[in-house]
Order: structure tokens, then C-alpha cells, then sequence
């Protein structure tokens, strides 16, 4: 009896060993999100990748998965090869720029996930035109993140190019933006998820209310919001059709809708993404 020939072990998918060495400045919820897309997607292979960072339990676990990490950028040689992502706080900008300065100086592409920090004042501050911003929000922790990307005439297109990449590998939209328009896509989409766990919240109330134990509800909320996006993810019908769907003349779902519509629920959510894009520029000095 013939012995059957081994299964070959999956590919990894392909790694593109003529793109930038990313390093990446921060390795926090979203600075890990990041490292980990690009080399789960297979855009950087773990020799591409360095992580920055003073916590050395946060790099633990890329480090033994052969990526280089440090505890600042002046243990890190970079140069006109590399993009430097900066996923620190706003606040820390500050003192990181001296070091930042130099990578810019060298050559080396920057990448900014700093919220409020404008093109202007990267491209001043750190001395460099050579500059993209880029807005994730939470979902990127799941690849299922909603990106908007802004950059001014002095990112080339390869730093560009570069910069939709690594956005794609931890979402499945990312829109080039106007750089105007980036405090309304933070209002929109960096504050989406918080609107979705306020519908959460009320619904769980509003369940309470109706009779049913704290557990009950909880459980209840959260498989509606989960197949309820679920749906939405393998359903091109746009929100309103699919609303429709689930709505009769007459029935239970359209007296709740009427009540929603009549307390001006619509215009409620219009205003309250107009209050958070107003505060945005406000935060950013725009």
C-alpha cells in the first residue's frame, strides 16, 4: 500500500521584500493592531517590521515571532528605506521628536495615527513633507477596521501606496481622504463603535424595563447587534432596505420606529456627529 504524500504545510501568503521597513514608534492597542495585520495579511515579513517601545511586555510577543524590537529609536538605525508609523499618544509628541527629527532627516517616510495632529504641524515639527495621516478606529484590533488616509504633495506616491497597504491588512476600507474631512471621519467612524454600544446600552435598559433579568438582557442585545451586523456584512441592501425588511404596516417594529421618528432620533445622531466633528477641529486647532 502506497504511504500518501505528505500535505504541504499552508502558505503564509506572499511578503513584498521591496517595500519599506516599517518601524513602528508605539506599541499599544493600536500600534500592536497594526503589526499584527500586516504580518498575518503577509504584507511585511517579521525581518521588515521593527517595534519601538519602553513597555518591554508589549513586544514580547512579536519579538518571538522574529520582528525586531527596542525599547527607544535611538537603539534603531533608520534611513531613506524605512517609514517610521507613529502610533504614540498626542501628548508624547513632544518629547519624541528630537528622535523623530533625525529619522526624518535621514529620509525615512512618516506615517502618523496621532488624532489632532494635522499634516501642517507633522510636516513643521518634524521637518519633512514626506508625511501621511491616518485615522483607524477600534475594529482594526479584529481586521475589521475603517481607515481614512490624508496626505499632503510632498508624500510620493510609494510612501502613499505604502501607507493604503498597511491600513488594508487591518480593515477592509480605507478611503483617501481630503485632509478637511478628517474630523468628520473621526466623528463618524473613530466614534462609530462608541454610538453602536450606546444602542447597546439602551437596549439592555429598555429590556430591563420590559421584565427581563440584567443576564437576560445582556444576552439578548448583544446576538441582535452581532447578527444583526452579521447580516448586514453578507447583504449589499442598503440600511434603510434592510430596516424595511423588518418592518410591517402596522406592527410592532413600525410603532417603535414611529415613536423613534417623533422623538427625532435621526436628527439627534445628525447633531451629535456635527457636535464631535466640531470638537475635533477644535482639539486640532483647525
Amino acid at each position: 500500500m502506497q504511504t500518501p504524500a505528505p500535505t504541504p504545510a499552508p502558505s503564509p501568503g506572499p511578503t513584498h521584500a521591496d517595500h519599506p521597513r516599517l518601524v513602528i514608534l508605539g506599541c499599544g492597542n493600536m500600534g500592536s493592531a497594526i503589526a499584527r495585520g500586516v504580518l498575518d495579511a503577509g504584507v511585511l515579513a517579521p525581518s521588515r517590521l521593527v517595534l519601538v517601545d519602553a513597555q518591554r511586555d508589549k513586544l514580547e510577543p512579536f519579538a518571538a515571532r522574529g520582528v525586531a524590537v527596542a525599547s527607544g529609536l535611538g537603539e534603531v538605525r533608520v534611513g531613506s528605506a524605512d517609514v517610521l508609523l507613529l502610533a504614540i499618544k498626542p501628548q508624547g509628541l513632544a518629547s519624541a521628536v528630537g528622535g523623530i527629527r533625525e529619522c526624518a532627516a535621514s529620509g525615512a517616510g512618516m506615517i502618523s495615527i496621532m488624532a489632532g495632529i494635522t499634516l501642517a504641524r507633522l510636516e513643521r515639527e518634524l521637518d519633512t513633507p514626506r508625511v501621511v495621516r491616518a485615522m483607524p478606529n477600534l475594529p482594526a484590533g479584529i481586521g475589521q477596521g475603517a481607515t481614512a488616509v490624508a496626505w499632503g504633495s510632498g508624500a510620493d506616491a510609494g510612501l502613499r501606496g505604502f501607507a493604503m497597504e498597511v491600513f488594508g491588512a487591518v480593515g477592509p476600507v480605507v478611503v483617501p481622504i481630503a485632509e478637511a474631512l478628517m474630523d468628520a471621519f473621526t466623528a463618524i467612524a473613530g466614534s462609530g463603535p462608541a454610538y453602536v454600544y450606546y444602542l447597546g446600552e439602551a437596549l439592555v435598559k429598555s429590556a430591563a424595563e420590559q421584565g427581563f433579568s440584567d443576564a437576560e438582557a445582556r444576552l439578548i442585545v448583544r446576538q441582535v447587534l452581532i447578527g444583526s451586523a452579521g447580516l448586514l456584512a453578507g447583504d449589499g441592501r442598503e440600511f434603510g432596505v434592510l430596516r424595511q425588511a423588518v418592518t410591517s404596516a402596522g406592527g410592532v417594529t413600525q410603532s417603535a420606529c414611529d415613536e423613534l421618528d417623533a422623538a427625532g432620533v435621526m436628527r439627534a445622531w445628525s447633531r451629535a456627529v456635527a457636535a464631535g466633528t466640531r470638537r475635533g477641529g477644535e482639539l486640532s486647532g483647525a
